[in-house]
């Protein structure tokens, strides 16, 4: 038996590269996407491309440790691989808990989008949890496994509790002096200083903290 695997264009159904001969375009039966198929002469041939796919490729939070009540913002980005504009929705999850659905997502063949999702932590039990966007399978389309991406740990405790010990207390505050005057963008910018939510350390900050002194679990 020939071992030699090719690589199959699911749109034409043409084979279009081999591993030991090099590239050229030899007429194939096409087959279903992400499926095996041997041929009549025994060559192994595998449908590498779906007509239809997109995959998550990333979920990033604004911060890492947010005050309960208070908001995340994540960016989830979306690629689309496959031939054809696509619209779909895109889901993004606290754990298992659905934070907020973004529909009719339209992405042209090769291009990415970000999209952003707000998750407001009000009602959310403290402690730590796991982000995860999905897009919504398209008609037609094959692996699906990348349709979901799992990422990011963002912590919910007690509001000024910035560094994540469970209390408001003197390390906290030393911390947000440490960082006093950074705002979003610049080079010592740490997002989970930031409580009142305007991109810059700075008073509105203290204060919060200040009110919430002593908290704890």
């Amino acid at each position: 038996m020939d071992n030699n695997v090719y690589a199959l264009n699911a749109s034409t159904g043409s084979l279009i590269w081999s591993y030991t001969t090099g590239n050229y375009v030899r007429s194939s039966p096409a087959v279903a996407d992400g499926i095996l198929f041997v041929g009549s002469d025994d060559h192994k041939i595998y449908a590498f491309r779906s007509l239809h796919a997109v995959a998550m490729t990333n979920v990033a939070p604004s911060r890492t440790i947010v005050g309960q009540g208070y908001s995340v913002f994540i960016n989830a980005t979306v690629e689309n691989n496959g031939d054809f504009t696509e619209t779909f929705n895109v889901t993004a999850y606290a754990d298992t808990t659905i934070i907020e659905t973004k529909t009719n997502i339209t992405i042209t063949s090769g291009n990415s989008t970000t999209i952003t999702f707000t998750w407001n932590t009000s009602g959310f039990v403290k402690g730590n949890y796991t982000l995860t966007a999905n897009a919504s399978i398209l008609e037609g389309e094959a692996g699906t496994l990348d349709n979901t991406y799992v990422d990011g740990i963002v912590f919910v405790t007690v509001v000024g509790d910035v560094n994540g010990d469970h209390v408001v207390e003197i390390d906290d505050l030393l911390l947000i002096i440490y960082y006093w005057g950074t705002h979003e963008g610049g080079s010592n910018w740490n997002p989970n200083m930031e409580l009142s939510n305007d991109t810059v350390i700075d008073i509105d900050d203290l204060l919060i903290l200040i009110y919430y002194w002593g908290s704890h679990w």
